[in-house]
């Protein structure tokens, strides 16, 4: 059995308010069109909410200070089994993590491809659950 400490409970709660306000600048982004920052900082929500089950089952978690949402899915589902349901989603965030990150994929880039092939390739993976 896990001991979930006051201080454990803490910062994953720190972590997770954190996320939520992340996701509400991701609306608000997305709602002004503004699809690759709101991409963005979807992503950085998501990859909070992941450190927030690390830091909740883990006393003292290395390398907390990397963006790889993969690695970061990896750790806490091993914590959290019932993560498994969010695997497609956190595909979506991978595959656009670096085209988001850097212009030298700018095919892909929803700056650039706009609103419609942002959901299309989200849905397609199976990660889109907005009105979009």
């Amino acid at each position: 059995m896990t001991d979930f400490t006051s201080d454990r409970v803490k910062r994953a709660l720190a972590w997770i308010g954190d996320s939520e306000g992340d996701l509400k600048s991701a609306y608000n982004s997305f709602n002004s069109e503004d699809y690759s920052w709101a991409a963005y900082i979807a992503a950085t929500a998501a990859e909070k909410s992941l450190k927030a089950v690390i830091y909740l089952f883990q006393e003292r978690p290395k390398d907390m200070h990397r963006h790889t949402i993969r690695e970061y899915y990896n750790r806490a589902l091993a914590h959290a089994p019932e993560l498994e349901d969010v695997q497609t989603s956190i595909g979506v965030f991978d595959s656009y993590d670096s085209y988001l990150r850097y212009m030298d994929n700018v095919e892909l880039s929803p700056a650039r491809t706009g609103k419609t092939a942002v959901a299309g390739a989200a849905q397609r993976q199976g990660g889109c659950r907005c009105a979009c």
